[in-house]
C-alpha cells in the first residue's frame, strides 16, 4: 500500500512545486533542475553507473526523450497557462494509457470491470476537458490515481487557485474509474485476446 500511496502524494505535490518553480526560474530552469535533480539522485547509486553497449543508446535516447524529456519540459510551460491543479487532474491520464499499452503488449482483453472503469474515465476527461517493475504496467501506474486529487487539494489550498465545480466532479470520476479499473484488475482474470502477430 505504501509503495502506492507515497508516490501518489509526491506525485501529486510535484504539480505545486512546479508552479513555484516558475515564479523564480522559469519553465526551462524548471525541467532542466528536474532533470539535474533525477541524475544527481541516480550518482548517489553505483549500480546505477553501469555502462550501456552502443546498440542499446538509440533505444534509451528515445525512451528518455519520450517518456522523460518531453513531459519534463513541456509541464512547466503548460503550467503558466493552467492552473496547478487542472494539470495534476489531467495527469491522471496514465491510468488509463498504462492500460491500453498493456492490452496491446499482453494481447489480452481486460475483464469486463476494467473495461467498465475505462468508459467512465472516458467521460471523466470530457469532463475535464469541458471545465478547463514489480507488479506491472497497469498495477504500477496505481499511484497516479492520487495526483488529482493531491494537486487539486494543494493548488486550491495552498495557491488559493480556482477550479470550477465540474473540474473537481471530472476528477472525481476519473478516481472512481480508475479504482474501478485496478479493483477489476485485481479480482478478475483477463479474456485472451486475438492480435495479429
Amino acid at each position: 500500500m505504501l509503495l502506492v500511496l507515497i508516490p501518489g502524494l509526491i506525485w501529486g505535490a510535484s504539480f505545486l512545486f512546479i508552479a513555484e518553480g516558475l515564479r523564480s526560474i522559469g519553465p526551462n530552469g524548471v525541467a532542466f533542475v528536474r532533470i539535474l535533480i533525477g541524475f544527481m539522485t541516480l550518482a548517489l547509486f553505483p549500480r546505477a553507473w553501469k555502462s550501456v553497449p552502443p546498440s542499446e543508446w538509440l533505444g534509451i535516447v528515445v525512451v528518455g526523450t519520450l517518456w522523460m524529456g518531453l513531459p519534463l519540459a513541456l509541464v512547466p510551460h503548460a503550467e503558466q497557462y493552467v492552473s496547478s491543479a487542472i494539470t495534476g487532474m489531467l495527469n491522471a491520464a496514465v491510468p488509463l494509457f498504462a492500460a491500453i499499452v498493456a492490452t496491446i503488449v499482453a494481447r489480452q482483453l481486460p475483464p469486463r470491470g476494467v473495461l467498465a472503469g475505462l468508459v467512465v474515465v472516458g467521460i471523466a476527461y470530457v469532463l475535464i476537458t469541458v471545465a478547463a517493475g514489480r507488479v506491472g504496467a497497469t498495477r504500477a501506474s496505481a499511484n497516479n490515481f492520487l495526483i488529482p486529487p493531491v494537486a487539486l487539494l494543494l493548488g486550491v489550498t495552498l495557491r488559493g487557485e480556482h477550479v470550477a465545480r465540474l473540474a473537481v466532479a471530472g476528477a472525481a470520476v476519473a478516481v472512481t474509474g480508475a479504482w474501478l479499473m485496478q479493483r477489476a484488475r485485481l479480482s478478475a482474470p483477463s479474456t485472451r485476446l486475438l492480435l495479429p502477430s
